[in-house]
């Protein structure tokens, strides 16, 4: 996740660089194909990529055609954005909205922080915490600009992920999921609202078969040919 609070650490400062620079490279690298479904995907990733850097020349090139992306740069580099001027059907637009009217702001961060769900008696499970949302308006007060609120704003949560198959095939019929998995830490605003623009498809096969040499040469070195035969 290149929007983790992890890069920032010192342990990882000499690193984040040279990661993202490579990972740029490898954005480039692989929207060289004649798919445009992947192409556009990469560049909205590489976009976001660029933005997340601070380059936003480069961002704007490759989100010619994603409205949200425009609208997080205009934020980013104008204060000629208003509430009424901001266009519909974006990622995060009530995050959007919060920043462009203060006086608003608490219901509007409210109403982006609920979950969806389909039940409606889990609507009180998925409501936002009242601290959480005292947390999201005093870092937004705090902020310069939208953008430093996305990126500096030093909320974080850490979640595990669940065994979500563990029930049906440990004979494991009640109590709770095991909850093992190693710690992730998110940035909050970016995971709460803006999660959309660094979505990772659970089921496209062109994308698999893009990064199978990747994962093939990584297996090679990790394992050694027999290994990465085993693990294919």
């Amino acid at each position: 996740d290149v929007c983790s609070s992890d890069l920032q650490l010192s342990e990882l400062e000499n690193l984040r660089e040279p990661v993202f620079n490579q990972l740029e490279q490898q954005y480039s690298q692989l929207m060289l194909t004649d798919n445009a479904a992947l192409v556009n995907y990469w560049r909205r990733m590489r976009g976001t990529l660029r933005w997340w850097r601070g380059d936003y020349d480069g961002a704007a090139q490759d989100w010619q055609n994603f409205p949200t992306g425009q609208t997080l740069l205009e934020l980013a580099q104008s204060k000629t954005l208003t509430a009424d001027s901001l266009p519909s059907n974006l990622i995060g637009r009530n995050a959007m909205l919060a920043w462009l009217s203060p006086q608003d702001r608490r219901i509007l961060l409210e109403r982006a922080s609920i979950r969806s769900v389909d039940q409606l008696p889990q609507l009180n499970q998925a409501s936002p915490a009242l601290e959480l949302v005292d947390q999201l308006i005093t870092t937004m007060e705090r902020a310069s600009s939208f953008d430093d609120w996305l990126k500096n704003s030093a909320l974080i949560s850490q979640p595990r992920s669940q065994r979500l198959g563990f029930g049906t095939l440990s004979r494991h019929i009640d109590g709770p999921l095991p909850s093992d998995y190693y710690t992730r830490t998110l940035n909050q605003p970016m995971s709460m609202f803006f999660a959309a623009m660094l979505s990772s498809s659970t089921f496209l096969p062109e994308l698999d078969t893009a990064l199978q040499p990747q994962r093939d040469r990584l297996l090679t070195a990790v394992f050694g040919d027999a290994k990465r035969d085993n693990q294919t």
